[in-house]
């Protein structure tokens, strides 16, 4: 038993990959935050004049801000297929660890979510939300961006997770190994005895 608990490099492997990938989805996610800054308050702007043209029956000016929008929706579709790598990896990191702070504006995505679009764009989708039916959820509620500290609290659990199952494969594997050996008759590299050979005295 006393392998299980013994140190080996080899055992490092996997919490390393694990990690990896994590912080992958995190950038994944913090870059998709910054393209969300980057078009969602303009798009809630032309959705509210939208609004305010088809009120006035301004239908020459509803139409132009309606290219405008789409306008908008292609460039920032252009920039997010970028980060369709990111959602299967997201999938896998969810089921290994169930604490990933997803962003809080994809609904239903995690338990545990944390915002990674700034102040100013939550303000602006929260002005859309004119009867309070999203920002009223717990989730939704009150702005808490993405923290340092849940980030290190999901390498250090990854970080034993991985460790752990390293252990178990590498136990198991020895087990497996020895049991091999036995029924072969054949001696452990440590068991196995040692050979020499002296040459005779020359005449």
């Amino acid at each position: 038993m006393g392998d299980f608990f013994k140190l080996n490099w080899k055992k490092f492997i996997l919490p390393v990959i694990l990690i990896i990938i994590f912080l992958v989805v995190i950038n994944a996610l913090r870059i998709s935050g910054s393209i969300g800054d980057k078009y969602d308050c303009q798009v809630v702007t032309l959705i509210q004049k939208n609004i305010d043209n088809a009120q006035k029956n301004d239908t020459a000016a509803v139409n132009q801000v309606d290219s405008e929008m789409k306008l908008l929706a292609q460039n920032k579709q252009k920039e997010v297929k970028h980060l369709q790598y990111s959602e299967s990896i997201s999938a896998f990191v969810k089921i290994i660890n169930p604490i990933v702070p997803f962003p809080c504006e994809n609904l239903g995505k995690s338990n545990v979510c944390q915002f990674y679009i700034n102040k100013e764009t939550y303000d602006c989708l929260k002005k859309l939300d004119i009867n309070g039916d999203i920002f009223s959820q717990p989730k939704m509620s009150v702005y808490k961006p993405v923290s340092l500290w849940i980030i290190l609290l999901n390498v250090l659990l990854l970080f034993i997770e991985g460790y752990f199952v390293s252990s178990i494969i590498m136990f198991f594997y020895g087990k497996i190994r020895d049991k091999q050996v036995i029924s072969s008759g054949m001696p452990s590299d440590s068991s196995a005895p040692s050979f020499s050979y002296t040459l005779p005295p020359s005449a």
